[in-house]
């Protein structure tokens, strides 16, 4: 039972923790979309881009996907665990008072 109860504990806290990295990288992202400071006055990226950049830069994730995507994934992981080990928890309870009631 305690070890259930850490293991909710520890996947809400890490939910939360996820969601403020998310937010963070969110707020970053569209943030960067508007900064000038390292961009170039005398050629716009297309004019100066060598020829073999026929498409844009997806990342290194399947599909393209970003790391925002990635803690995506880790959030539901995360939530999934929470409500597993919760149910899991409240099975085992009316199992053991099933149990105990049966026993008397």
């Amino acid at each position: 039972k305690e070890k259930n109860a850490q293991t909710v504990e520890d996947a809400k806290a890490a939910q939360v923790a996820v969601q403020q990295a998310m937010a963070v990288l969110k707020d970053f992202y569209a943030k960067s979309a508007e900064a000038t400071a390292l961009a170039q006055t005398r050629q716009t990226p297309a004019e100066d881009a060598p020829e073999t950049f026929d498409k844009p830069y997806q990342g290194l994730l399947p599909e393209g996907g970003s790391i925002v995507d990635f803690l995506e994934v880790i959030l539901t992981d995360f939530a999934r665990l929470q409500s597993e080990t919760e149910t899991s928890e409240a099975a085992e309870q009316d199992e053991y008072e099933k149990y105990m009631f049966d026993s008397k």
